[in-house]
Order: C-alpha cells, then sequence, then structure tokens
C-alpha cells in the first residue's frame, strides 16, 4: 500500500491507476475541494485510501447537492454530469368545433387551441402530469357543439379553443370563449366570444352593423377571428365593401392564424382558427371564411346546382376540420335557402392538441403507456413529442455511459 505521503503528492490524472478520474470530481464552474487538498485535511490525512476516496465521493455528493440539486452522480463512478436546467416547451390546447348552419344562418369556425412555448425547471425522478387536449365536436342536428379540451404539462396548461356559434335568428349564434374565441354564427349582432391573454384572440362577431347570415371566423394564437360581412361586393378572393343595394350578399369570417414555432427541428405553425360557414340566399351566393394558418378548418358552403326550387338542386358542404396534432379551430357549417328548398351543413370538428420537451441528451425521459410519443435526438438535445394520451412522465440520467 502506497503511504499517506504519496497519496498527497499524486496528481488529479494520476489517479485513473486507483480507479479515479480527475474530469470526474469537480465542476470547473464551481469546483469541490481538489484531491490533493482533501487527502491534507486532518480528519483524512491518515485514513486508508479506500476509506479516504469514499469520504471524499460522499462530501462531493452533498456539496453539489446543496449548490445545484439537479445535478446527478454516475453511480459507483462519482461523474457529475451538466444539471438538467430548463427544459424548452411547446404546448397547444384541443381546438373548437364549428357552429352549423340553421335557421337560415350559418355556423361560426371554432377558436385555436392555447399556444405556450416557454422553459421550465423539472427536478429529477419527479413526476410530472401530461395530457394532450382532443378537439372540439362540430355541431349539427341534434348534435351540440363543444369546446376542445385542456393540454397540460406539470402545471402549465394550453386551454382548449371555443366553440363556433350556430346560424340562427336568436341569441343562440353566441359562440364559445375559450383560448381563443369560436367564431359568432350568422343572426343577429352579438358580442364577440373572448379568447385568454398569452394564449390566443377573441373570435369574430355577426356583422356590428347589419345582420349577417354568414358565420364569423374563430380566433387564433396570433390574432383575432375575422367578422362576418353583409352587403359586401367583391369576389371570392376580394375584400368586402359595402353595398347596400346587394342584400343577400354575405361574407363569411376567415379564421384567426396561428404562430409558429420550430422546436421540433422543422419551423411548423400551429393554432389557427377555423372559418365561418357561407350562406347562399336566394340566387346570391357569399364568400366562405378561410383558415387561419396554423391548421384551423376552412368554413363549409352550400352552393346551388340549379334553379329549379328542389332542394336536391343543392349540393352540402360541411364545415372542415382543424388539422390533427395543431389546435386548429373547425370550419362553420353553410346554409342555402331559396324560396322553400333549403340545406343545411354541420360544422367541422377542432384539431387535437401537441406538446413537445427539449432537453439536454445528458437525461432521459420515463413515460407512461398512457401517452403516445416519440423521442429523437438532435445535437446535445432530445426532442420528445407527444400526440395523444395522458400520464405521467419523469427525467432521469441517461444510461448510456
Amino acid at each position: 500500500m502506497m503511504d499517506n505521503k504519496s497519496y498527497s503528492n499524486l496528481s488529479i490524472n494520476s489517479l485513473n491507476t486507483n480507479g479515479l478520474n480527475g474530469s470526474e470530481f469537480f465542476n470547473p464552474n464551481r469546483p469541490f475541494i481538489s484531491w490533493q487538498k482533501f487527502l491534507q485535511r486532518p480528519d483524512i490525512k491518515d485514513m486508508p485510501i479506500l476509506e479516504a476516496k469514499q469520504k471524499y465521493l460522499t462530501e462531493q455528493t452533498k456539496y453539489y447537492s446543496m449548490i445545484q440539486p439537479n445535478y446527478a452522480m454516475t453511480a459507483g463512478y462519482g461523474k457529475f454530469r451538466n444539471p438538467i436546467g430548463a427544459i424548452e416547451y411547446l404546448i397547444v390546447g384541443g381546438g373548437g368545433g364549428g357552429g352549423h348552419g340553421t335557421g337560415r344562418s350559418s355556423g361560426g369556425g371554432g377558436g385555436a387551441g392555447g399556444f405556450l412555448a416557454s422553459t421550465f425547471s423539472p427536478s429529477l425522478g419527479t413526476s410530472y402530469t401530461v395530457t394532450i387536449g382532443g378537439g372540439g365536436t362540430g355541431g349539427g342536428d341534434g348534435v351540440t357543439q363543444t369546446n376542445g379540451t385542456d393540454s397540460v404539462f406539470a402545471i402549465i396548461t394550453a386551454a382548449s379553443g371555443g366553440f363556433g356559434g350556430n346560424g340562427t335568428n336568436s341569441s343562440a349564434a353566441a359562440a364559445g370563449s375559450g383560448s381563443s374565441g369560436g367564431g359568432a354564427g350568422g343572426g343577429p349582432v352579438l358580442p364577440f366570444a373572448p379568447g385568454i391573454s398569452g394564449q390566443g384572440f377573441r373570435g369574430g362577431q355577426s356583422d356590428t352593423e347589419e345582420s349577417s347570415r354568414a358565420g364569423a371566423g374563430g380566433g387564433g394564437a396570433a390574432n383575432s377571428g375575422s367578422d362576418s360581412f353583409r352587403y359586401y361586393t367583391g369576389g371570392e378572393d376580394s375584400p368586402p365593401t359595402r353595398n347596400m343595394g346587394n342584400n343577400n350578399a354575405n361574407n363569411a369570417g376567415d379564421g384567426g392564424d396561428g404562430l409558429s414555432s420550430d422546436i421540433t427541428g422543422t419551423t411548423t405553425f400551429y393554432a389557427g382558427g377555423g372559418g365561418g360557414g357561407a350562406m347562399f340566399f336566394n340566387n346570391t351566393p357569399s364568400k366562405t371564411g378561410s383558415a387561419g394558418i396554423g391548421g384551423g378548418g376552412n368554413g363549409g358552403g352550400t352552393t346551388r346546382n340549379d334553379n329549379s326550387g328542389n332542394s336536391n338542386v343543392f349540393t352540402q358542404n360541411d364545415g372542415f376540420n382543424g388539422s390533427t396534432n395543431t389546435g386548429g379551430g373547425a370550419g362553420g357549417g353553410g346554409f342555402a335557402f331559396d324560396n322553400d328548398a333549403a340545406v343545411k351543413s354541420n360544422g367541422g370538428n377542432g384539431g387535437s392538441g401537441f406538446i413537445v420537451l427539449k432537453y439536454n441528451s445528458d437525461y432521459a425521459m420515463d413515460i407512461g403507456s398512457g401517452l403516445t410519443a416519440t423521442t429523437i435526438t438532435e445535437g446535445s438535445f432530445n426532442i420528445t413529442s407527444f400526440t395523444a394520451g395522458t400520464d405521467n412522465i419523469s427525467f432521469r440520467t441517461s444510461t448510456n455511459d
């Protein structure tokens, strides 16, 4: 056995012969006492080398645990990793369902799910809930449209998008509030459905000056849904202008746009609002509401194929669904009316939510079986995407050493 004087003269790197690697015994940013100085302590200098080694590791662990709780030691080696620190997240709630055409008016578009992107500092070994929000149900005869459902990570919730209002001649046209508000259905002038600050914007409302028969657009993460508009002049792609002589022309509102994120490694837009449904009235077509960028659904429309006065000559198009895992709001259903012929269409379903976590690749994630998830590694980061389900996750050190 080497004497204690020889121990104190060893360099850090020479400790490899004793199973110790100097790079494993200090953090260069906040180093623990060096091995040489540790051996010079009065309570250590006469201690056998293996006992001194164990005490060094024990005290070093205690030291790093106090200054940085998320430092982790690889069992048996005393190796300290970089802390997991703050991880990046993207959380998108489920989009709202579209309203349906009824009462000689069209349905409003669904609001987008909430969009939240920031950082969170987890603790190793702690369980965190992950829930992917579902898209809301579109409205129809005997089917009530609904908001989406929330997406949740730990204590952070991206709220669901509001449902689009029904086309009607009464207050039932009111849309649902949510992360982004749903668009009002065609009918009387009604207040807009609000969004949640920091997550989304309000839905559009029925024409504030005249009662529009077309649906308004659902709100998006970047901006509000467009109001519907009556007496418009202009083609499908033209900005609407009011023409009081064009009584039956109705311009449906567009969905609000979503926001982009590149957390997955690809820039993608999420949380766009749904477009309002169009109204075909007395041979006067209307402009259909377009989906907001970010997975929203286009509004539905009902068109007439001839002028026979028979309802069978109408072609009915339901509102389009919001895209899966974007939180997009659904399109509202359309309505067509001419004398005794009337056809209405249903609202689409909202797009489901989405969660992505990006974290240091020195760490791994344990994922509960109730979640559908995929993990890729890019550079020094793991990127885990959750597309469905609910369960718990936790972080730990990687076993790839």
